[in-house]
């Protein structure tokens, strides 16, 4: 796949993400958004099982293709059903006078997994030997 191919579908796949994000406020108000969010993510799990076999056949140009547009679709759906929706069930989820505690131990949670994984990074980066070429 040719870098300018490549760069064009990473502005396909920025311009659907921006149209599946607006269109995501209007379904919800005609579907709801337990709806969105069960068939969005049953989808999304039925385009990711499909690009796992597509990445383990033998590759070639078709196979590749057939990647970034599972890539794409894959893309949208997220940024249609889960990734919107996802904003306002949190909003909802927790009680006025829990919002604060539960928005704070949320963002704990995150830090306390994230500080590992940035580590890791950095020994890997550190730890990895250049490739020659």
């Amino acid at each position: 796949m040719s870098t300018n191919f490549s760069f064009q579908l990473g502005l396909i796949n920025s311009c659907l993400g921006f149209v599946a994000n607006g269109l995501a406020f209007v379904l919800t108000a005609y579907f709801g958004r337990r709806t969105i969010y069960l068939y969005g993510t049953a989808f999304n799990v039925c385009c990711l099982i499909a690009l796992g076999v597509a990445a383990t056949v033998n590759q070639s140009s078709a196979t590749n293709y057939a990647q970034a547009c599972l890539g794409i679709i894959i893309s949208f759906t997220y940024a249609l059903a889960m990734g919107p929706i996802t904003y306002t069930i949190i909003a909802e989820t927790s009680s006025v006078r829990l919002r604060a505690l539960s928005t704070g131990v949320g963002r704990a949670a995150y830090y306390v997994c994230e500080i590992p994984m940035i580590y890791c990074e950095l020994l890997r980066f550190f730890r990895a030997q250049e490739r020659q070429g």
